[in-house]
């Protein structure tokens, strides 16, 4: 794409850094697929007979495998990750939104939920390829991540399928949306262009037009649900070079030294209570972020400030407060692979079992659609027989 002039773009390669990002993406790959068979596959079960504690389980098991990234990305990228504004609280259900500059943004933002939140209740909302992905997928599935095709027509009736799963366990998350419903690239921003000139509105230069439809249903249903206290506004910024490339980006090694996200806490009853207030507040909010990242990139790139004074410079830096903890998750997954292939190597009953399991997550996915559908409806029944025997 065309960037503007202003905008940083990563440094050439270096071997060093390909090593380093063929090694993480190796390991989170090999992590990704031996946990959800060998982790995840055991608890399957519990889908039907105990829906609460199979989602609290495998959301720790999430929980863990989301720090891998983390301690790769920060004690073996070198990657600083810098907050101001408001912080996260895990203790409320909430939605947080953000524009989406990169395929990576979400990616560095589990370094502050892990430090100022939970990475354990996080569900991100994303486009479906990622869903078809061995290993990344099929956890993503048993995690209830939210896999929308982009057509409003089968993503709103599957999107009430996700959130009513969610009341009948009164389960209070944080839900990551991104309203621009794509990254920040060429094609991306051409429709956005063209969703501007449609609308008779202006052209963006540093973020692109939000789609609202999908952030205000999920806003409404969230609060019918009482499942909603707080949206958190998130504006994600890269200072020094920016993984354009996203993905590959990782596997060549190719990530920015420092990744800055500014947060705003919003009480959800301070929120318009309307559709069309909901809407209005979006774009507002969203006019705000054009002008703080155009500022951001023009200027000094220190910190955001938004019109009105949102944004005084203050920053958290998020890095090294719990190195201790990283190098921990490092080295249980370290054990956890040689002790998987160990048994790979020497049990052919482990073979089969891994056999088993990558077949029922393939299975799944080609004729149900995912495991999450299961999920879905393994719960249904069992409330169903709950409330007839009650």
């Amino acid at each position: 794409m065309t960037t503007p002039s202003t905008l940083p773009l990563l440094p050439p390669l270096t071997p060093m850094g390909v090593c380093k990002g063929a090694v993480c993406i190796t390991a989170m790959a090999l992590t990704a697929t031996v946990g959800s068979v060998f982790m995840m596959g055991p608890i399957l079960p519990l889908m039907v007979i105990r829906p609460r504690l199979f989602r609290w389980v495998t959301d720790w098991m999430m929980n863990l495998w989301l720090l891998l990234p983390v301690a790769l990305m920060e004690l073996f990228m070198g990657v600083t990750i810098m907050t101001s504004g408001d912080t996260l609280q895990s203790d409320e259900g909430s939605i947080i939104l953000m524009n989406h500059r990169t395929r990576l943004d979400w990616f560095f933002f589990w370094a502050v939920l892990h430090r100022q939140s939970t990475l354990r209740t996080e569900k991100i909302i994303l486009k479906n390829d990622p869903k078809v992905v061995p290993g990344f997928g099929w956890a993503m599935q048993v995690a209830c991540y939210i896999f929308l095709k982009r057509r409003w027509e089968t993503d709103k009736p599957w999107l009430l399928s996700m959130l009513e799963y969610f009341g009948l366990l009164q389960y209070k998350g944080q839900f990551l949306i991104f309203p621009e419903g794509t990254n920040f690239d060429g094609k991306g921003k051409a429709s956005s262009d063209r969703f501007a000139q449609k609308n008779s509105l202006p052209e963006y230069k540093y973020c692109m037009h939000p789609r609202t439809t999908g952030l205000v249903f999920l806003t409404q249903e969230l609060r019918q649900k009482n499942l909603l206290d707080t949206v958190y506004d998130v504006t994600v910024t890269y200072p020094d070079s920016i993984p354009e490339h996203g993905e590959l980006d990782l596997v060549l090694g190719n990530l920015p030294s420092r990744v800055n996200f500014h947060i705003r806490r919003l009480p959800q009853a301070s929120l318009p209570a309307s559709k069309e207030g909901l809407e209005a507040w979006c774009l507002e909010r969203w006019q705000a972020k054009e002008a703080a990242l155009g500022a951001f990139y023009t200027g000094s790139k220190d910190y955001l400030v938004f019109p009105g004074g949102e944004g005084d410079g203050s920053e958290m830096h998020t890095q090294g407060s719990d190195r201790g903890t990283l190098y921990i998750v490092l080295l249980y997954w370290i054990a956890f692979l040689v002790a998987a292939f160990t048994l790979l190597w020497y049990s052919i009953i482990a073979r089969w079992y891994f056999l088993l399991i990558t077949a029922f997550f393939i299975y799944q996915l080609v004729v149900r659609g995912g495991v999450e559908t299961s999920i879905i409806k393994s719960c249904r029944w069992f409330y169903v027989q709950k409330d007839r025997r009650s």
